[in-house]
């Protein structure tokens, strides 16, 4: 029992140590490399491409060497992965209440 618990604890340590670290688009650009890009406006996936997030905000996509990239900028080679808007839950039965008040905060949300 003792050799699983360090080995379990070995293989955490293990884990944490190779785990990506996080990056927060605020106040930062990341640019994503050779993306698929799904758009939303069309039914096709635009390949190889570029996407330019500054600030929070996507301010750039272009085909591969069209879009300028900053020096400082995070870049993220993601050949062979995908970009999508972010989905949201935009669906909800509200059960029949007699005071809305409380249910305020949580309709806000969609």
């Amino acid at each position: 029992m003792k050799f699983i618990g360090i080995s379990f604890v070995l293989m955490l340590c293990t884990c944490v140590a190779n785990s990506q670290e996080r990056i927060s688009s605020r106040n930062n650009t990341i640019v994503f490399k050779s993306v698929n890009v799904v758009p939303m406006e069309k039914e096709e996936v635009l390949t190889n491409q570029t996407v330019v997030v500054r600030d929070g905000q996507i301010t750039a996509i272009g085909p591969e060497g069209k879009v300028t990239i900053d020096a400082g900028a995070t870049v993220i080679d993601a050949k062979g992965k995908y970009l999508i808007p972010g989905l949201s839950e935009m669906h909800a039965h509200v059960p029949p209440i007699d005071d809305i008040e409380p249910m305020k905060e949580v309709l806000f949300l969609y």
